[in-house]
């Protein structure tokens, strides 16, 4: 069975860690043709679009794309049947109004949004176009939903790369031939593809209930959906909030460029050493949700998780750390290495993000929004004491130390929750593992510091590759005897 699972994960893991990382390339490419052809100007029009039309997206869909997938995974086993094809319909209606709600909102709110954001209302047809953008992206969550809870994990795949590739090229189109009165467009490009790609991949799975419900049974139906989905959005809420405050807070203590580069450093480690959570929750989220009455498959399910997010993680981390300055000058440039020293330590703290984040899922799979939304509150309140904490004395090597203490204590509070709320215990192995996993990441990050990236690598790279390949089953003849060579 173990073998078996580990599989799957791994398959999931390599669909989507390509389809993460085209993703990634394709926003470099949006982000390379804006500087080149509207400018930094241009740049920081799009940016304030962005953020203004994100944060009313997160108000107005509810998370459905999280709540609808712990509902429709129970049902993937029987995708015809009544009851699936009543839940999923209930997704997909729910979807549409909210996304309608959203755009009705933008437009009503247009001259206030143009206000607010750009300090005149010369923007405010460009927030009533932009509002189908809203639709579209509600649209997409609910046929991602339907894709993920199911199983169709290739044709959400495709679906995916299919809409970053198009939305990007519309967004070059556009830019280029335009210029700055293309920006609207541009922005509009992407979430219209990627709904587009994904109604194509869902069409017709599952099949439309005959009669369809009525609006009273779509809302009754739809009410778990809802509830969970309204405590995901404040969790959101509460998550950019802390970070909103440390911000502002590093900005009045240090600079604004100091802000960027520890915005610049957290993208780094979460986003792109979180391509490996991502790829894997694609898979484990929906199964997990299918079995999550069954309380020791449950917590046999998280184990075996932790296990291979781990054996995953750990060459990776180590790969991050050596090459961690080649990579900032790659993204960024040589004005960012001030984020050096906060990296190559918080890289050590994936670690305990995995763990919680395996476990964390326990309680999305049961709809305990309220315990997930304290969870989250006290993870908010705890990067807030230690990064204030750590700034002043220790300045990016401070938030390092923090970052890593910070998960460290969030995986304690939601191993209390699955150990004593859900009364699960982890595999026998798995404190060892944390502990192997923590000592590794751990020791590479202060080598690095200690020896350079060059020597770091040679030492733990050698012995770390062939050993977790072994583990994950990956290794074949060339790593097991790799490995038995390393041994004798």
């Amino acid at each position: 069975m173990a073998a078996k699972l580990t599989s799957t994960v791994l398959k999931a893991l390599g669909v989507f860690g390509g389809v993460q990382g085209i993703n990634i390339l394709a926003g470099i490419v949006r982000t390379k043709c804006a500087a080149l052809w509207i400018g930094s100007e241009g740049v920081g029009i799009i940016a304030l679009f962005v953020q203004t039309i994100m944060t009313l997206s997160y108000l107005s869909q509810l998370s459905l794309r999280q709540s609808a997938v712990r509902d429709l995974s129970p049902l993937a086993s029987a995708p015809e049947s009544p009851e699936a094809r009543t839940m999923a319909f209930t997704a997909r209606r729910l979807s549409l109004w909210l996304g309608i709600a959203g755009m009705i909102l933008t437009i009503a709110l247009a001259p206030d949004l143009s206000r607010w954001t750009f300090g005149s209302e010369h923007y405010a047809w460009s927030f009533r176009v932009l509002s189908l953008t809203l639709l579209a992206t509600s649209l997409t969550g609910a046929d991602n939903a339907i894709l993920q809870s199911f199983g169709l994990l290739k044709k959400l795949a495709k679906a995916n790369v299919y809409g970053s590739v198009g939305g990007t090229a519309l967004l070059a189109a556009s830019l280029f031939i335009w210029r700055m009165d293309g920006i609207t467009g541009a922005l509009l490009g992407l979430p219209v593809c990627l709904w587009f790609f994904s109604f194509i991949a869902s069409k017709g799975i599952p099949s439309p209930p005959d009669p369809r419900p009525s609006v009273r049974r779509v809302i009754s139906r739809g009410r778990g959906m809802l509830t969970l989905g309204i405590y995901l959005t404040i969790t959101d809420f509460i998550t950019q909030f802390s970070s909103y405050i440390f911000s502002i807070y590093l900005n009045r203590e240090a600079s604004t460029a100091d802000v960027g580069i520890y915005q610049s450093g957290f993208t780094m480690v979460n986003q792109y050493v979180g391509v490996i959570f991502t790829a894997i929750t694609m898979e484990f989220y929906p199964r997990l949700s299918t079995r999550i009455k069954q309380r020791r498959l449950t917590a046999v399910l998280v184990s075996h998780e932790i296990a291979v997010a781990l054996w995953v993680l750990m060459p990776v981390a180590v790969l991050f750390v050596c090459f961690d300055e080649l990579m900032v000058r790659i993204l960024y440039s040589d004005a960012f290495l001030a984020m050096l020293p906060f990296i190559s330590l918080a890289i050590a703290g994936v670690v305990f993000r995995a763990v919680s984040w395996c476990m964390a899922y326990v309680i999305l799979a049961k709809g305990d929004g309220k315990i997930y939304m304290l969870t989250e509150a006290l993870s908010a309140a705890t990067m807030l004491a230690l990064y204030t904490t750590a700034w002043p004395t220790l300045g990016f090597t401070g938030l390092g130390i923090a970052y890593i203490l910070w998960y460290g204590a969030y995986a304690a509070i939601v191993y209390l929750v699955f150990r004593f709320r859900y009364g699960m215990h982890l595999g026998r192995g798995i404190p060892m593992l944390i502990g192997i996993a923590t000592l590794v990441c751990g020791g590479a990050s202060l080598a690095r510091f200690a020896i350079g990236p060059l020597w770091t690598g040679v030492i733990f790279l050698p012995w770390l590759i062939p050993l977790c390949l072994n583990k994950l089953g990956l290794a074949g003849k060339l790593g097991l005897s790799i490995t038995k060579r390393w041994q004798k």
